[in-house]
């Protein structure tokens, strides 16, 4: 109770003093200077934070800033009994306890109390001024501020000496002189250390990172190590040399894979030698080629290995490596022969081109525009062409203009089917229209010849490839080939009417002779051996005369397709009995051993018998004069194809397997000097197709050969 009287008491000098030195000042006439009074600390009004903003706003009106402080001298002056008063300021205390001269130790101190820190005296001070000054208030009023209830403040050792609990004062209260913590205390320390844990943890994160880092690289390098080593590319380390003007003269080998000893050389024979040393011929044109590399990422070049005829496709880059080079080599040897013979053949089409003097174009379906290198069979102008290099561009248009109008709709068909998929390729036949020609009077004659190039997904055509080619000469001597027909075809025709004719007046005479000549040997009776013979010589040769005007008028027959056939059945077994006895009768004296194969009793065709009987006589015929000995088998067999086939094997001096497909041509005779007249196998062949048939021979040269020809065949064939 004591001690709040004596604060009181204190608060009341303090403003009474106050009040005494604002009148005093107050009183005096110059209304230009300010007077600051502190009633509670000298040190805030000093600092240099508070009393700047104060000075620049009195430089600026030229007032001078009077400053009067409370000092314990003063105080003292005013309050006699000072020694009994404690003040609080800026958080330091003064006692009366503290001080020489004190007579007495005071019974009370005083700990705490309320006090205003200086940010707050500024904040209300400062407008206070500024007011003053921009002479908004009088200048001989005394200005008071109430800034309401201040902080309480509490000498924090005194506070804990005196027994007290910190939990009797309130919230805001500020403590002084408080001890420092050990947090306070260490701050630095403990600021250091952290930052050193900061520091090492941040280095345990960076070398975790680096080593992680590192493994990825490492596993990098094996793969890439493992990738060098199996793959088909030719790869060398090469460390390049640089003479003095630092140009590369040479380099060094430095690594190398299997791909690359199996190419070149072995690793052992390779490392650590210089290209001149490995290649006795060593020609710096090769080193010097990676002098671009300076100023090129990469270069390519084609290098040819004459040990292995290789063609290689060289790759060289900057190596990691200081003054190494990475080579890698693309083994390209099938794909250079390939251009080589693509180069080739496209040589050889454009020259097979040139020489047949046909255009090859491209046309793409989009644009409507033809593209080619040479336009003579198009029939266009200059002006029609563009030209895209060594390609002419030329509208489709300007192309069928040239076409003439009887033929410009067909053509144009054409090309529309196969546009739109219906054909695969076409083939047309044009004139040109005469008012396009230099010469008007002459027709000029273009085939062309298209198929579809490329489709779309879906199928349908993009583009047609196709030739041009003028064939007005072709037309020509197709034209005079037609006519030679037609003349060829009368000549025959002719030919065969006076064949069928003379053969028919020669046979009436010959008939004659025929005749007599027989009656003259049946006539004589006794007549001499030499006799005898003559007449045999005159029978046969009748006999041969008959035959070859025979064979002559048949063959007249077939080339006017005037031949007649005469279907009926015919007992095939029955027919084949009798040729196998007259064919013994006639042959008996040859030596000759006829048979017919008997497979079957029954068997009849519908087939002309007469015909029949013809083809075999034939074949019967030759297979005698070209067997001089041994045997002659004739017969036939049901297929079940629905044929009778038919067949005569000799073992006679055979026929040549290459000549094989002629023996049924007109008068070919392999032998001249076997009687004959070279029809015999033609007739046979028409008689046999007529009859719906085929006809052919297996021979073998010097073992004998085999005649066969087929007919149809019905199993129900009504009996003859």
């Amino acid at each position: 109770m004591e001690a709040r009287i004596t604060r009181k008491t204190a608060a009341l000098a303090i403003f009474l003093i106050s009040a005494f030195q604002t009148y005093i000042y107050a009183g005096r006439p110059s209304s230009c200077q300010l007077l600051i009074i502190n009633s509670y600390t000298e040190n805030c009004l000093w600092s240099d934070d508070f009393m700047a903003p104060v000075y620049k706003e009195f430089r600026v009106q030229n007032s001078p800033v009077d400053i009067c402080a409370e000092h314990m001298e003063l105080m003292a002056t005013v309050v006699p009994d000072m020694r009994k008063q404690v003040f609080m300021s800026d958080r330091r205390w003064i006692s009366a306890q503290c001080r020489k001269e004190a007579e007495e130790v005071m019974p009370f101190l005083l700990i705490g109390g309320y006090f205003w820190t200086d940010s707050e005296i500024k904040k209300h001070l400062l407008p206070v001024i500024k007011s003053r000054l921009d002479g908004a208030s009088h200048p001989h009023r005394v200005e008071t501020t109430a800034m309401g209830t201040p902080p309480s403040v509490i000498n924090y050792a005194d506070y804990v000496e005196s027994g007290l609990l910190l939990g009797l004062c309130p919230d805001d209260t500020v403590f002084g002189m408080k001890p420092p913590t050990f947090f306070e205390r260490n701050k630095y320390y403990l600021a250091l250390f952290f930052s050193l844990m900061a520091l090492a943890v941040i280095y345990v994160i960076w070398l975790r990172r680096a080593l992680h880092e590192r493994s990825r690289r490492l596993e990098i390098m094996r793969s890439y190590s493992s990738l060098v080593e199996n793959m088909p590319v030719l790869y060398a380390r090469v460390e390049l040399i640089f003479d003095p003007g630092a140009r590369i003269i040479d380099y060094v080998y430095r690594e190398v894979n299997p791909t690359f000893e199996k190419y070149i050389l072995p690793k052992e024979k390779i490392l650590g030698k210089k290209y001149s040393e490995l290649n006795p011929d060593y020609s710096p044109e090769l080193p010097d080629r990676y002098s671009e590399l300076n100023d090129n990422r990469q270069i390519t070049f084609q290098y040819y290995l004459e040990k292995t005829k290789t063609h290689l496709t060289v790759i060289s880059i900057h190596s990691k490596t200081k003054g190494c080079v990475d080579v890698f080599g693309v083994d390209n040897t099938e794909l250079v022969l390939t251009q080589q013979m693509l180069k080739s053949t496209n040589h050889k089409l454009s020259a097979a081109l040139d020489a047949a003097d046909m255009t090859p174009w491209k046309w793409d379906l989009q644009t409507g525009l033809l593209s080619c290198n040479v336009s003579h069979d198009l029939y266009v102008t200059e002006e029609e062409m563009t030209h895209d290099g060594n390609l002419i561009i030329v509208p489709t248009s300007a192309c069928f203009a040239k076409i003439c109008d009887e033929d410009r709709e067909r053509v144009r068909d054409a090309f529309e089917r196969l546009a739109n998929g219906e054909t695969q390729k076409m083939r047309e036949e044009y004139r040109v229209g005469r008012q396009w020609l230099p010469s008007p009077q002459q027709n000029e004659w273009v085939e062309v010849r298209a198929a579809v190039d490329e489709r779309d997904a879906n199928g349908k055509p993009l583009s047609l490839i196709g030739t041009s080619m003028t064939v007005t000469q072709r037309k020509e001597m197709e034209e005079a080939l037609v006519q030679a027909k037609v003349k060829a075809e009368e000549a025959n025709t002719l030919k065969s009417s006076f064949l069928a004719n003379i053969s028919h007046e020669i046979r009436t005479p010959l008939n004659a002779i025929v005749g007599f000549s027989s009656l003259l040997v049946s006539a004589e009776r006794g007549i001499s051996e030499e006799k005898q013979e003559y007449i045999n010589i005159i029978e046969n040769n009748n006999t041969l005369l008959l035959q070859l005007i025979s064979d002559v008028l048949d063959l007249s027959k077939i080339e006017a397709g005037t031949m007649e056939f005469d279907y009926a059945p015919v007992d095939v077994h029955g027919l084949f009995i009798e040729l196998e006895d007259t064919f013994r009768l006639r042959n008996k004296k040859s030596g000759i051993c006829i048979c017919y194969h008997r497979r079957t009793t029954e068997c009849v065709v519908k087939a002309d018998r007469n015909r029949l009987v013809q083809v075999m006589m034939n074949l019967m015929n030759n297979a005698v004069k070209f067997t001089g000995e041994g045997s002659i088998e004739f017969g036939f067999d049901v297929r079940e194809d629905g044929f009778l086939h038919f067949y005569v094997t000799d073992t006679g001096c055979g026929i040549p397997e290459e000549r094989l497909e002629e023996i049924f041509g007109n008068f070919v005779k392999l032998n001249s000097f076997v009687q004959g007249t070279g029809l015999g196998l033609t007739i046979c062949r028409a008689i046999v197709e007529r009859m719906g048939g085929k006809i052919g021979a297996v021979s073998r040269l010097g073992q004998g050969s085999t005649f066969w020809f087929t007919l149809p065949y019905t199993a129900n064939e009504e009996k003859v």
